[in-house]
């Protein structure tokens, strides 16, 4: 499992800077603020789905490191005085 904070501080492949360096040249080339509307539209609906996106996954793995906390503290309790001796004695638990 990669750890959350090298994926979140990853850096993106040479294909996808590419396209975003082209698309940044397009829209500097961009005279008329009319064409550019479409293009801030699409950004504003586009950051707001990955914010829903990350806050939701977020959410998840909070709950998930939650009941991982849980579980090792449940399996991690020394055994009662009762529990060594009976397992010395009898070898079970």
């Amino acid at each position: 499992m990669k750890n959350i904070m090298q994926v979140l501080t990853a850096g993106v492949s040479l294909e996808q800077e590419f396209e975003v360096k082209k698309s940044i040249a397009a829209i500097e080339q961009l005279t008329d603020i009319e064409e550019l509307k479409p293009y801030t539209i699409h950004l504003l609906k586009t950051n707001s789905n990955q914010a829903a996106f990350i806050a939701s996954a977020l959410e998840i793995i909070c709950q998930q490191q939650e009941q991982i906390f849980k579980l090792r503290k449940k399996f991690n309790k020394k055994a009662t005085l009762l529990d060594r001796m009976k397992y010395i004695l009898f070898g079970k638990k």
